[in-house]
């Protein structure tokens, strides 16, 4: 139970630390890494996903 609570706040410190590049400071961290292109992602879809519909 700790670890998964680790490693939703980690994860979410990631996605806070990847939405403030700049689109080019992204691009330029992609095109080095491009697995975490891919991880970015699946976190945005997650994150489309699980929000409520409104309806």
């Amino acid at each position: 139970m700790m670890l998964k609570q680790v490693l939703r706040v980690l994860e979410s410190r990631w996605a806070g630390s990847v939405s403030a590049l700049t689109e080019g400071e992204r691009s330029h961290l992609f095109v080095m890494a491009p697995m975490l292109e891919e991880q970015d992602r699946e976190e945005i879809s997650d994150e489309l996903s699980s929000e409520p519909t409104g309806s």
